[in-house]
Formats: structure tokens, C-alpha cells, sequence
């Protein structure tokens, strides 16, 4: 700060020096009265002789610039006074212009036709009432008038706007109206209105709203009930007597429909306004069957205002004699379609089956009347002709009979193609080793049939769990170990109707192992503009054990039989593995009774759980990191990466905590969290240490057998006890989720959480763009629910017991969520949300 006050200083003085050079000089004189001077020597001029020196102090420089605070405005002294509101006792109007103009409307409506009005509007160009309250202004005189005259209220909207609201809501329809302001209307400025002003408007006439028949209606009974609704209440007596009904010749009046009969139960009471706008009428007499009739109604004046409607109609038609005739198919007749035939009216025979007659007759003939016709189903042959007959005197629903035979030919084509197994079955298909090699398919319409198969040893058959054709030509999957056997059998007879085809295979097996992998496939059919083929998969299995399991999502029962004896097997060697790896799960041998026992579950230690984060995942590689979470305060401790999936876990021997890590070779590092004293304390090997890795278990009291791990499953995974969402399930938590979310049951999986409650989850595979999560109670409320967008979004699922499930979502994002939920709650307990 003082260096800038001495350049300032500085800068001033040079400017006075400046300034005084350029003073102006006096005239010189002339040079013959030149006078020689000599002028006296100048001393030098030292500009910060007695200036003493500048010494920098700290705060010349400040750190931060911060600004004077501003002035404090003085407190604020008032009172307050309340004062009533209420209206002047004399008009007392807004000061006007200087010079004001005449009085006139500036808007009014409604003008013209019109659908409903529910009120009659007007604004001036001036005040015409005072600013006061509703009470007064409604004792002010109405400035218009409406013709014909309406029961209602005006309510002003203003100084200068008011409105008429009519009774009921609505001015009546059918009628014209004229509003007329008087010449002489004031305003609040003394000004007049010069002369009348006046306009019209109208409201619909009389028209049909709908009917019973409705326009263009065929089959009608001769004695019917006609129903008219209107868009307005109605004249019934004018309304009846102005009706008649013609068709070919024949016209009568109409008249009022008897009232009816009184329900045995009280039903819900139809409103007036409703009834007043509905007539039922009935003809004078029985109508002519196959008539075309016209229910006339005059223009005239038959509504609820004065107006004259337009002249309505209706037509419909009565039943026309019993015919019948050949459906057409809309495509190739497939025989196992059967045939149809139409009638003109519904039938009401009970003999029906002994008029119809099929030549030649196909074996299980079954006659069918249905709404429309007759349907004919039986063991129908492909490319064969048929004539159907139907004999006279065939009833319909009016009593009517078929005047004389009917008789028509179709020729089918081949059955509806199809390939499938002859019986349900489950997968796989199991074949017991003594009997045969073949099984059984059921094919139809197709002329050949071409089997794919592959023998499969026990390691391969995970593989080929999930295989499944490629594309409408049910090609052998892609991305699986081609086919080692191939055949094709011609199947003619299935061209004509269904056919049992049995496949042999012994050559299939005779490569090796005792699981097939194969796939069915028709020859290419072309329908409807499309070619495909037909066909089935399946896996199969030829061995001489049963296996029956009961399995629940953290033990389970195995049992062992021979298919051949029934009696148990002991020392099976039993286990269960991951769907969708190589792990193994559990292992385990059957005792003396063919049982196997076994406990699978999550690797917790009471009520300690041990987490293995997917972070850094992709859709096909998982790699995570571990973390320590206290179910019971939902605390999370995190044991970092150490290695990913590769690390081994172990279990403090009193179950007071877990450590991680690897305790062989030359990278050797465990790590841990116990409790110690009620504290969590975090326990690692130093670099001195990482050779005796075991001696440092020992010594935090921790187990050095490493523990198997149980992943996280997709929700459709069995251990989970998981099954698809029902629509019901899902209907309770459109209200919760945010707009556009897919409800689509197929999209959703519901795991249960024990009474009735249940979790839903979205999506159930990888990889999604968003994904849900929430817990619905025994009664369809929504306890909670969470829901986010991630690209390759993943939901994974952990039971810790039978009501509690721990999720775990991450994405693209590498930001992972865990959340546990049971029956009462759902609560993020790791992560964050967005």
C-alpha cells in the first residue's frame, strides 16, 4: 500500500513538472536592444528531500478482498390498526376521466348456436356498480334482460362484468334467446347507455343421442322393445303419437312400452334427468320377418324449449329366413381345423348332431352350434374333399326351420403344423438305462423331419441347460459345440393327420456320455407370406437313477433310487452347483436309505454378514470388492480389494468377525474386522508379517479353514424360492414408481418375505437400463420402494434368512447399493441413490 502511495506521489509530481515547461513566455526584444544576462547557476531539485523512507508492513497486501459492511437501515417503528372491511354507504364511484365517453357494451356471449351454456355473460366499458361486497351488489338492479325468461341469479364479476347463472346449470335446449340492455342504463360515472342493445343466441334442438337397436341393426325380434336416448328431456306424450314405423308396405303408430316388472332385488336408482330423456316404445303390432324398417319422428317441437326440431330416423332390420352356408377359411383350410359353417340366424336345435352329415365321415365327428353357425371337429384327413349336408327343418333361436337341404363341398389341406413330443415331459427327458433308446413325437403337416443331436458328457451338459435354436429356421445354437449326429426321416402320412414318429438314439449315444442335446426341425413351410419351420429341443438323459429333491432356499433333501428296482442307492455322490458356473454349491454322499442332507446359505457369522461387491463389473466379467455389514444396526465396515473373487474368507471361531485374503505363496496378506469389546477394530498384516499369515489368524482368534462363499443369484435362481410377478402384485405400485416405468410381469420377479409380504425386483437379469426394488405387505400396500436409470443396471440377490433379503444393484456407474429388506421395511444400507 505504500509503494502505490509513493508512485501516486510520484505521478503528481512529474505532472506539475510537465505543466510548468509549457508555461508561456513573455515576448522577447528585438535583437538590436538584445541585453546579454547572465542568469545565476540552479540548484538541483530533489523531489523526497525530507520524505523519510518506506518500510513494508504486513497487512500492505491482503489475503482476501472482503467488503465493507453496509449500513444498518434504522429499526422500523409502526403500529398496526386493524380496521372491518365493509362496504360504502353511498355509492361512491372511481373518479372518472376528464371528459368521459357514452356508455356501451363492450363484450358480451354467448352469440349464436350453441351446445350447453351454462351462463349468459356481459361486460361495460365503464363502472356500473360500486366496489362493494356480494350482499349489496346483489340488491342492485339487472341492467338486461333475457326472452324467454329463465329462473336464475346474476353475480357480478366486477365493476363492469356480471353474469347470469341459470338453475339446473344449464339454459334450457330447444330454445332461442334473445337479451336485450334497455336505452337509459346508467353507469357509475352518469353516463347512458344511448339505445337498446340487444343479441341472440340458441340452444340445440332435439337429436338422438343413441338407441336400442342402434342404426343399422339386423336380426331384429318381431316384437321388440325400441329404446330412444335424447340429448334433452322430452314431450313423451307429443313425442309418442309422432312416431310411426315402415318398412315394405307396412306401417303402424308406436306406443309407450309397459313399465317393468318389479326386481325381486332393489337395483340402483336411474337419476331423473336421465329418465326424463329417455322414451321405450313398442310397435302397434307384430313386425314381418327379413324387413327393413324406419322409425320415423317429424320435426316439430317435442323437446324441452320451444324450438322445432329436425326430422330423425332410425333403421333396423328383422331376422331373415334360416340360411346356411360355407365359411370361408382366410387362408389354407387346415384339416385339424375342422369345418365351419355360417347360418344367417342362431340355431336352438336339440337334434342338431343327427341333421348334419360328413361324407366320407371322419372318425370323432363332433357337431357344434355355436353363435354364428355350426362348427364340425373330428379326425379330418389332409387333401381330402368332403361334402356336408345339413337337412331341412334345422331350428333357430325364432322358431324358424331351414326351408330345404343344404349341401356344400370343402377340401382341406394338410394339418396345422406341428412338431412336438408325443406326451408332456418334463426337462430333461429321462430315458431309463434298460429300456429302449427311442421316445416318441407327435408330428403333423410337415413332410419331413430332421433330428440334430450331440452326445454330452456330465461337464458339458451346463452348457447346453439354456441352448435353444436360432432364429424361425431352428438352426443348431450358435456359440455351443456343433451337433456329432444327423438324420432325416420322410414323415408322408403326417400331410394327412397327426402321426406318432419314434426316434431312435442308440447311434447318437453309441459316441459317448449319457446326455443328448438335440433339436427337431421340420422341412421349411411357407403360410401366410412367411416361411418357417416347425420343431422342438430338448435335453435328454439315459441313466438308471432317480433323483427326487426338496429343496428350500438354504437346505434342502436329496433321495437316490434305481429307476430299474425302486430301491435306494447309497455312497451317490450327490452335489449342487451354480446354473450358470462351475461352482458348486454343495456336496455331499446319500446314507443307507438313498438321503442326502444338505445346508446351503450365506457366509454369515450371527449377526455379522460378509459382502462381496460386484464393483468394476460388466455384464459378462465380475470382479468386487468386500465389505462387513451388522444386520442388526446395518452398520457397513469396508475390508477393501483384495484380489476380487480370487481372495479367500475366513470366520473369527467365536463368530466375532471375518477376515479376508490369502494365507499361501509368496503374496500372502490377510486383513480383518472383529469385535472386540463391542468395537469394531480393523486388523491387517504388515509387511514383516506376510510370511506367518497364519499365526496372525491364530492369533486374532480367526479359523484358518478358508469358508465357501455363497454369490449373489439372479432372482429366478431356486435358492431364493423367487417367482414371476403377477399383474395383481404389480397393480399396487403404479402409484409409487415414476411415470413410464414397465410394469410388465415378465419384466418382474416377487421373492417372498414371510406373512403374505413379498419383494419386487426389476429387472431380473442383466443387463437393464433402470431397475426397482420394493416391498409390498400381506394386503397389497407398499411398504417401500426405490427405483433408478443405470445403463447394464444388475439386481442381485442374497437370503439371510427366510424373511430377510439383502439386494445389491451397481451398473455402469461402479457406484454399487445395497439394500435390505424384509416384511416391515426396505432400507438403503450401503451406496447412494442417483
Amino acid at each position: 500500500m505504500r509503494e502505490e502511495r509513493r508512485r501516486w506521489t510520484l505521478s503528481l509530481a512529474l505532472a506539475a513538472l510537465t505543466s510548468l515547461s509549457c508555461t508561456k513566455k513573455e515576448e522577447e526584444p528585438p535583437a538590436e536592444q538584445a541585453v546579454e544576462v547572465v542568469e545565476p547557476a540552479v540548484p538541483a531539485l530533489d523531489l523526497w528531500a525530507g520524505v523519510p523512507p518506506l518500510t513494508p508492513e504486513a497487512d500492505d497486501v491482503a489475503a482476501s478482498l472482503e467488503p465493507r459492511p453496509e449500513a444498518q437501515k434504522p429499526p422500523s417503528v409502526h403500529e398496526t390498526i386493524e380496521v372491518p372491511l365493509a362496504a360504502p354507504e353511498e355509492p361512491g364511484p372511481a373518479v372518472p376521466p376528464a371528459t368521459p365517453g357514452e356508455l356501451s357494451v363492450e363484450r358480451h356471449g354467448p352469440t349464436g348456436a350453441q351446445g350447453l351454456v351454462d351462463a349468459v355473460r356481459l361486460s361495460f366499458d365503464q363502472p356500473m356498480v360500486p366496489l362493494a361486497d356480494v350482499t349489496t351488489l346483489t340488491a342492485k338492479p339487472i341492467p338486461f334482460t333475457i326472452e324467454p325468461a329463465v329462473p336464475g341469479k346474476v353475480r357480478w364479476l366486477g365493476t363492469r362484468t356480471l353474469a347470469f347463472e341459470p338453475e339446473g346449470g344449464r339454459m334450457p335446449f330447444s330454445t332461442e334467446y334473445t337479451v336485450t340492455v334497455p336505452a337509459g342504463v346508467k353507469s357509475t360515472w352518469g353516463k347512458d347507455l344511448a339505445a337498446d342493445f340487444r343479441w341472440t343466441f340458441s340452444t340445440p334442438t332435439l337429436a338422438l343421442a343413441s338407441s336400442t337397436p342402434w342404426e343399422g341393426s339386423e336380426g331384429i325380434d318381431l316384437t321388440p322393445t325400441i329404446t330412444l336416448e335424447f340429448n334433452q328431456p322430452v314431450e313423451r306424450t307429443a313425442l309418442v303419437a309422432a312416431l310411426s314405423l315402415a318398412g315394405r308396405g307396412d306401417r303402424m303408430g308406436m306406443r309407450l312400452a309397459p313399465p317393468p316388472k318389479k326386481a325381486s332385488t332393489p337395483t340402483a336408482t336411474e337419476p331423473e334427468w336421465k329418465a326424463a330423456r329417455r322414451v321405450e316404445v313398442v310397435p302397434e303390432r307384430a313386425l314381418r320377418p327379413n324387413t327393413r324398417y324406419t322409425l320415423s319422428l317429424p320435426g316439430g317441437v317435442y323437446g324441452e324449449g320451444p324450438e322445432r326440431g329436425s326430422a330423425l330416423a332410425l333403421h333396423f332390420s328383422t331376422y331373415p329366413p334360416l340360411t346356411v352356408k360355407k365359411a370361408k377359411c382366410w387362408g389354407t383350410c387346415w384339416a385339424n381345423h375342422g369345418i365351419t359353417l355360417e347360418a344367417s340366424n342362431p340355431l336352438d336345435d336339440p337334434d342338431i348332431a343327427s341333421k348334419v352329415h360328413v361324407d366320407p365321415a371322419p372318425a370323432d365327428l363332433v357337431v357344434s352350434p355355436h353363435w354364428s353357425g355350426i362348427s364340425l371337429s373330428g379326425d379330418f384327413e389332409g387333401g381330402t374333399r368332403y361334402r356336408v349336408t345339413v337337412d331341412a327343418g334345422l331350428r333357430d333361436t325364432h322358431g324358424q326351420t331351414l326351408a330345404r337341404d343344404f349341401s356344400t363341398t370343402v377340401t382341406l389341406g394338410p394339418p396345422y403344423p406341428s412338431v412336438s413330443l408325443a406326451r408332456p415331459m418334463g426337462s430333461p427327458v429321462v430315458i431309463e438305462e434298460a429300456a429302449s433308446k427311442d421316445f416318441e413325437l407327435l408330428v403333423a403337416g410337415v413332410k419331413t423331419v430332421e433330428l440334430m443331436a450331440r452326445g454330452l458328457a456330465l461337464s458339458e451338459v451346463r452348457t447346453f441347460l439354456d441352448a435353444y435354436p436360432s432364429s424361425s429356421d431352428r438352426s443348431w445354437p450358435t456359440g455351443h459345440d456343433p451337433a456329432t449326429y444327423t438324420d432325416l426321416v420322410r414323415t408322408p402320412g403326417a400331410m394327412k393327420r397327426s402321426e406318432r414318429l419314434r426316434l431312435d438314439l442308440a447311434p447318437v449315444l453309441a459316441k459317448g456320455g449319457e446326455h443328448v442335446w438335440l433339436n427337431v426341425r421340420s422341412n421349411p413351410i411357407k403360410s401366410d407370406g412367411w416361411t418357417e419351420r416347425y420343431g422342438t429341443n430338448m435335453l435328454v438323459e439315459v441313466t438308471d437313477l432317480g433323483v427326487a429333491t426338496a429343496l428350500d432356499h438354504d437346505s434342502g433333501l436329496v433321495m437316490v433310487t434305481r429307476l430299474s428296482t425302486g430301491e435306494p442307492v447309497a455312497g451317490a455322490k450327490v452335489s449342487l452347483s451354480e446354473r450358470w458356473s462351475d461352482t458348486k454349491v454343495w456336496t455331499g454322499e446319500t446314507d443307507a436309505e438313498g438321503l442326502a442332507r444338505m445346508s446351503v446359505g450365506v457366509t454369515s457369522a450371527g449377526q455379522l454378514l460378509l459382502v462381496e461387491h460386484a464393483d468394476w463389473s460388466t455384464c459378462d466379467d465380475h470382479q468386487g470388492t468386500y465389505e462387513l455389514l451388522d444386520t442388526e444396526t446395518r452398520v457397513m465396515v469396508p475390508l477393501g480389494d483384495m484380489g476380487g473373487f480370487a481372495g479367500q474368507v475366513f470366520r473369527h471361531t467365536e463368530g466375532l468377525g471375518f477376515a479376508m485374503g490369502r494365507i499361501d505363496g509368496d503374496d500372502a496378506q490377510v486383513q480383518a474386522v472383529v469385535i472386540d469389546e463391542g468395537q469394531y477394530e480393523r486388523r491387517t498384516t504388515n509387511r514383516l508379517e506376510r510370511s506367518e499369515p497364519r499365526e496372525k489368524l491364530a492369533a486374532w482368534s480367526i479359523d484358518d479353514t478358508p469358508l465357501s462363499r455363497s454369490d449373489a443369484h439372479p432372482a429366478g435362481h431356486p435358492s431364493l424360492g423367487c417367482e414371476p410377478a403377477t399383474a395383481e402384485r404389480l397393480d399396487a405400485l403404479a402409484s409409487s414408481l415414476p411415470k413410464r416405468s414397465k410394469l410388465d410381469p415378465a419384466q418382474w420377479s416377487a421373492c417372498p418375505l414371510g406373512e403374505g409380504s413379498w419383494l419386487l425386483v426389476s429387472p431380473g437379469d442383466p443387463c437393464g437400463k433402470e431397475w426397482h426394488v420394493a416391498v409390498i405387505d400381506d394386503e397389497g400396500a407398499v411398504v417401500g420402494a426405490l427405483a433408478g436409470k443405470e445403463p447394464e443396471s444388475h439386481l442381485r440377490l442374497r437370503r439371510l434368512d427366510g424373511e430377510t433379503l439383502l439386494v445389491e444393484q451397481w451398473g455402469s456407474k461402479d457406484a454399487p447399493r445395497l439394500f435390505q429388506a424384509d416384511r416391515s421395511s426396505l432400507v438403503q444400507v450401503e451406496g447412494t441413490l442417483g
